[in-house]
């Protein structure tokens, strides 16, 4: 399931001394939301890792699928109403196999950090 524009929206990007960088804007209204959890929404790890997947596919305009997590470490959670930012570093695309390490930050402090390997698909 497809989660831009209706879960987040991308605000921007841009390459910072050689990372990928990407700023989030959370839909806190999205019925992912209404669930988990009601009382004090908490953005599911789940729905992070495929913010990550689709923000690497539009930089590479390329279907990914993970293939490998090697380490995913949630450090804090994201609260909705916050406009998280995605840093990409040691991107290496190497015959359909991205590799790349994450650092999920809100409010200047780390609240995740991720090292995948995704698998480009064939057209």
């Amino acid at each position: 399931m497809k989660l831009t524009d209706t879960f987040f929206r991308l605000q921007d990007s841009s390459t910072i001394d050689g990372s990928y960088v990407c700023k989030v804007k959370l839909n806190a209204s999205h019925p992912i939301y209404s669930v988990h959890f009601p009382d004090n929404p908490v953005t599911p790890g789940v729905c992070l890792i495929q913010i990550v997947t689709e923000l690497l596919e539009q930089k590479y305009s390329k279907k990914l699928t993970l293939c490998k997590a090697k380490s995913i470490k949630f450090k804090r959670i994201v609260e909705p109403d916050k406009s998280p930012r995605f840093v990409f570093s040691k991107l290496d695309l190497t015959d359909g196999l991205l590799s790349v390490n994450v650092s999920i930050e809100d409010d200047g402090e780390q609240a995740a950090v991720m090292a995948m390997q995704f698998r480009a698909q064939s057209e």
